[in-house]
């Protein structure tokens, strides 16, 4: 593997028992790069993205992150790195409010069943530290929410995402993945939460994987476009070179 780019995915395979989930992917992507990962459901995209953050292991091949050999790093050392995501549904701490649960995001090693008197102990001597950056997330991401003090379970499911959004990214993330954030929306609040998203990395350089279904936003915000398929890579390029193919185009309608 090189270190000319900055995630480098290289023959990566992932089997359950006698399933094969992925099969030699090969990606090479650069900093500051806006990715589009689609694909038909059960295409592999969300294994993938498994891999990449540690929380599973590849049965084969290489991933390389500026310039380090990151394969079979666990979800701790991969947050440590900078590399953070989000989930499908989002996976909040409901008796903590908003800026906790935020902030929860500066604790790389957080366990499942954290009780909440835990997590305070350990994050009151960072929480000065981490105002500004909270604030700046809030106003960017939240301003319309005026009870900072809410329980997030009260929140609408576009400001769970939200939130979510803030907690991968209070700790200035290098590579985001984000698994189908605009999931359960209406497309006018997906677009307002991706469109937020990208205002957000003018303004903080990162890059940035992007799974999702909808369409008109991986045209609309990404500079490339990743389409997997039964586990394989079939496309990759331009939004409009990618989706005027005839593998993506079969997999997404079925042959004529």
């Amino acid at each position: 593997m090189t270190e000319n780019y900055y995630l480098q995915v290289n023959d990566l395979n992932k089997n359950f028992g006698g399933i094969s989930a992925l099969s030699g992917i090969n990606i090479e992507i650069n900093n500051n790069d806006f990715i589009g990962l689609i694909g038909p459901n059960g295409s592999g995209k969300t294994t993938l993205i498994n891999l990449i953050s540690g929380i599973y292991k590849a049965s084969k091949g290489n991933i390389c992150f500026d310039g380090e050999n990151i394969t079979n790093y666990n979800s701790i050392k991969m947050h440590q790195l900078g590399i953070c995501r989000t989930f499908q549904n989002t996976r909040l701490i409901n008796d903590i409010n908003l800026i906790e649960n935020i902030q929860l995001g500066i604790i790389s090693s957080i366990k499942k069943k954290l009780t909440s008197q835990f997590f305070r102990g350990r994050l009151l001597d960072q929480k000065i530290k981490y105002n500004k950056k909270t604030d700046e997330l809030i106003n960017i991401f939240l301003p319309h929410i005026k009870n900072l003090d809410i329980e997030v379970s009260s929140l609408s499911n576009i400001d769970k995402k939200r939130v979510e959004i803030c907690r991968a990214m209070i700790g200035k993330p290098k590579l985001l993945l984000l698994d189908e954030p605009s999931a359960g929306m209406t497309i006018d609040e997906g677009e307002t939460l991706i469109k937020e998203i990208n205002n957000y990395k003018k303004l903080n350089p990162m890059t940035i994987i992007l799974v999702e279904h909808e369409m008109h936003l991986i045209k609309k915000f990404t500079n490339r476009t990743i389409v997997l398929n039964y586990g394989k890579k079939i496309a990759d390029g331009s939004y409009e070179v990618v989706s005027k193919n005839e593998a993506v185009i079969e997999a997404y309608l079925g042959k004529s």
